[in-house]
């Protein structure tokens, strides 16, 4: 093959300058490799990535020794000025916080061989790193700052300059996280027990449904007719907003909780109109005073209940926040039904020809309830009842 010369008169087919060239390009590679995790040493020059760019270009960092880390901040909020978002960190006070935030500072505007100058600027900048990848590199304008009067500027979208913030506050937790116990589940295996919950929920329904029926007659039929029409309600919720109401193992115990609150609301009215009814009075006419009666119960223990579902949602994550959004929605799913289904149900059948019979509804008029004074009143006495005065017993 013949030479073939370079503007230095050297022959590149010549094999001795391949290898040469070979050993260079291996050097100068190695000089610009990514720093990897165990190498990462905070006194030490590493080399680390940087997020892609809306081109999905990824930049590399050369990156002197640590100066400071996410421990000397106090909190970080993302802005918005004319249009443009920010990033404001608040470092904390002293030599912990602001006073190591200005030390770098000054190092980045006095050209310290630790922060050099960039290529075509007067100042250094600082590397906001976090797991090993370089979030934001943003240039020093000055040699010190108030501690809450930082701003970092750039380019950045509303998510990037949330998503820089977060990286500030969280990276400051002096917390290394470890796992524990890794568990996989199989989409079968979860499949199986939301199934299993299911049945569970429709068998103890079914239990609850036969007692309720055997004690409360027609009443009960009413009740379990809510609780279909909330079931109805409920299934038609998720169906339309499965994004924020996904059925899960705990959302189903939350919904069979919320059975027992149901059943209360319509116990509480059904107890207070057989007590009418025991005193004397005909079904027809206390069915809605009854229910009048009995709503202010209702009200406060759904009240409670749902106070109860907030509370944990607000507080608590995962599972348990399934179980407080379901149990709150089936909460109030109660309420309306026992309001504009129970109510108006109970009324139109007692006020129907069966409310000549309480029998049907569970209700035994000869149970005889002690009236005040102290004395029993007894159905069908012809003996008036007394009436106590100031001067004694007539």
């Amino acid at each position: 093959m013949p030479p073939a010369l370079n503007q230095y008169g050297i022959d590149v087919n010549d094999s001795d300058f391949g290898t040469l060239f070979g050993l260079e390009s291996q050097l100068e590679a190695s000089k610009t490799a990514v720093t990897t995790r165990e190498n990462d040493v905070a006194d030490q020059e590493v080399t680390l990535l940087g997020k892609p760019n809306a081109e999905g270009e990824v930049l590399r960092y050369k990156l002197g020794p640590t100066l400071l880390t996410g421990r000397a901040i106090e909190s970080a909020t993302a802005t918005v000025q004319n249009g443009q978002w920010f990033v404001n960190p608040t470092y904390r006070e002293g030599k912990d916080g602001i006073d190591l935030f200005n030390a770098a500072a000054a190092k980045c505007n006095a050209g310290d061989p630790i922060c050099p100058a960039l290529p075509g600027r007067e100042n250094g900048a600082l590397a906001i790193v976090l797991d090993g990848t370089v979030q934001s590199a943003p240039s020093i304008n000055e040699a010190s700052f108030a501690r809450d009067q930082i701003q970092i500027s750039g380019d950045f979208s509303e998510q990037e300059a949330k998503d820089l913030a977060l990286v500030l506050r969280f990276g400051s937790l002096p917390l290394i996280l470890e796992p524990q116990q890794v568990q996989t589940v199989s989409a079968t295996l979860g499949d199986a027990s939301i199934k299993a919950g299911i049945i569970a929920a429709l068998l103890g329904l079914a239990l609850v449904g036969i007692y309720l029926i055997a004690y409360y007659r027609i009443l009960g039929v009413i009740v379990m007719i809510g609780l279909m029409l909330g079931a109805s309600m409920l299934v038609s919720i998720v169906s339309i907003f499965g994004e924020v109401f996904t059925l899960t193992l705990s959302g189903i115990v939350g919904t069979i909780v919320s059975i027992g609150v149901s059943l209360d609301s319509s116990i509480v009215y059904f107890e207070n109109l057989k007590e009418d009814v025991r005193r004397g009075r005909t079904i027809r006419s206390v069915a809605e005073s009854s229910f009048t009666g009995a709503f202010s119960t209702i009200a406060k223990a759904n009240s409670s209940s749902f106070i109860a579902a907030l509370v944990l949602y607000v507080l608590s994550v995962g599972p348990v926040r399934g179980f407080a959004l379901y149990l709150g929605l089936s909460t109030i799913l109660d309420l309306i039904l026992t309001y504009f289904f129970v109510r108006p149900a109970t009324i139109l059948v007692c006020r129907s020809k069966l409310g000549n019979k309480p029998g049907w509804f569970g209700i035994n008029v000869d149970a005889p309830l002690k009236p005040i004074g102290g004395r029993r009143a007894r159905r069908g006495s012809s003996e008036p009842a007394g009436l106590a005065t100031d001067g004694g017993a007539s």
